[in-house]
């Protein structure tokens, strides 16, 4: 029920900036053909009627609502402050309005002028605001009054039930109020922190919900003791209670714990690698797109590029690897070659001359490379066939790269983490100075990257890889 109540308040939330959006669109509109907003611009604005503007307002309800969600505007985790509630609708409302801008620029919507636009993202700003302050307001006073609230008793009295109690303090608008804890053996300084509020022991429990209205008996004690608590599970199912029992089983320091169900199985998933289904979908969707899409675009370049690796050196035009991909699954990685066909052969007699520390083997001036072969290897040219790796489904557009299998085997244990994540064409390494990185710098990285994970900051390396791949920053 907690998630419940946690959710519902959410779409609440949801439904009403939506509202608020919405309202904040129509009143921009009404005060732009006010003769004060007028009297702001130059040039008298020829106004349109209202049906020429209404794609803006699809537009950007959505798109604001996103933004508004991954900047965190509905994280039940932690509670805003009023200076973090309006920083993060600035910053949503900010980045909204570029995207609108943008889309206007190049559309060259000549008849929308930016006052107009301006005027919606400080409206919608002052609205969201404003309708934020009083939503939390009368839930307070909702709340306060005793309205619509649940009674918790809660099972523990060591530091996990005391932080689990203080979430449900801090969101007042869950209308969650505890009525007490039990605890066979609390420790002294429990107590003394509690100050009383210990109203009985684990046995106690049933006489507890018969004397005390108890809507839910929420479980947060070490996991040593989970055993016992067969019989409190026993006597609220009786009872018609809710019973929750907290899933933090294990200090995970980089898991995240999560609950799914197979059919009325219940299974607690710890993930290092982000779960978010529909954003993983969408990543997927602009994969399979984006290939398609730059492999129709690029076919003349393309086709230049295996002329010219065909007249200069003997040899296939594609370079066929081994390489390891998505939790050690090995797949066959395409490349422009660059290299001579001995090139394999030859590696072992310049082992010595490797530059990169660790398992991974980079030279500047290799002598295996053909002429051709320097110049798409300087820009990445030689690396555009992987987009047929990510139409089958090997590779991502961002992501890991691929290692080749003799690596993998060197690979320290924390190190094989990097391979939870389809590996990409791109990576943070790439954007951030390739070859001129140490292998432990580089492994780093890409966990920072799988730990981070946002569609964002995918786009923001595709964007970054632009520059890197034009200069050949980092090559070799």
């Amino acid at each position: 029920m907690l998630r419940q109540q946690a959710k519902r308040i959410v779409i609440v939330q949801v439904l009403i900036d939506t509202l608020c959006i919405i309202l904040a669109f129509f009143l921009s509109f009404s005060l732009r053909e006010t003769d004060w907003i007028v009297s702001f611009s130059s040039v008298k604005p020829v106004l349109f009627p209202l049906d020429v503007y209404m794609w803006i307002l699809l537009f950007h309800t959505p798109l604001l609502l996103i933004i508004l969600r991954t900047n965190g505007a509905y994280n039940q985790r932690e509670t805003l402050s009023t200076f973090d509630l309006v920083w993060v609708v600035f910053k949503s409302i900010v980045l909204s309005m570029l995207a609108l801008g943008t889309i206007l620029y190049f559309m060259k919507y000549q008849h929308i002028s930016r006052l107009f636009i301006l005027l919606i993202g400080l409206v919608t700003f002052a609205t969201l605001i404003a309708e934020r302050l009083l939503y939390q307001q009368i839930l307070k006073t909702i709340r306060l009054r005793g309205y619509n609230t649940r009674n918790v008793l809660i099972v523990g009295t060591g530091p996990r039930a005391r932080e689990f109690a203080k979430l449900i303090l801090n969101h007042g608008e869950w209308g969650l109020r505890i009525v007490g804890y039990v605890d066979d053996d609390p420790r002294e300084e429990d107590a003394r922190i509690l100050q009383g509020q210990i109203v009985g022991k684990i046995g106690d429990i049933p006489e507890i919900v018969r004397e005390k209205i108890v809507d839910e008996v929420i479980i947060a004690i070490p996991r040593r003791f989970l055993n016992e608590m067969e019989e409190v599970v026993h006597t609220c199912e009786e009872t018609g209670i809710e019973t929750t029992i907290l899933a933090d089983l294990y200090d995970t320091f980089i898991a995240n714990t999560h609950l799914s169900f197979v059919e009325n199985t219940p299974l607690l998933t710890f993930s290092t690698v982000p779960v978010q289904e529909w954003k993983l979908l969408i990543k997927a969707i602009i994969d399979l797109v984006g290939a398609a899409f730059l492999l129709f675009g690029l076919a003349p370049l393309l086709l230049t590029i295996a002329i010219l690796v065909k007249l200069t050196s003997r040899g296939p035009i594609l370079y066929r690897q081994r390489r390891i991909g998505l939790h050690g699954r090995e797949f066959v990685l395409y490349k422009f070659r660059s290299m001579y066909v001995d090139a394999d052969k030859r590696l072992k007699e310049l082992q010595h001359l490797n530059e990169m520390s660790g398992p991974v083997f980079k030279i500047a001036k290799d002598p295996r490379v053909t002429r051709i072969g320097r110049f798409i290897r300087k820009t990445s040219l030689d690396e555009l066939p992987q987009l047929l790796n990510v139409l089958k489904g090997d590779m991502s557009l961002v992501g890991p790269r691929p290692p080749i299998p003799h690596e993998v085997d060197q690979y320290k244990r924390w190190q094989h983490r990097r391979l939870s994540m389809k590996p990409g064409i791109t990576c943070i390494w790439q954007v951030n100075g390739r070859n001129r990185i140490g292998f432990e710098d580089w492994m780093k990285l890409d966990l920072q990257y799988i730990d981070n994970w946002s569609l964002g900051l995918d786009f923001k390396i595709l964007f970054k890889t632009i520059p890197v791949v034009l200069l050949g920053y980092g090559a070799s």
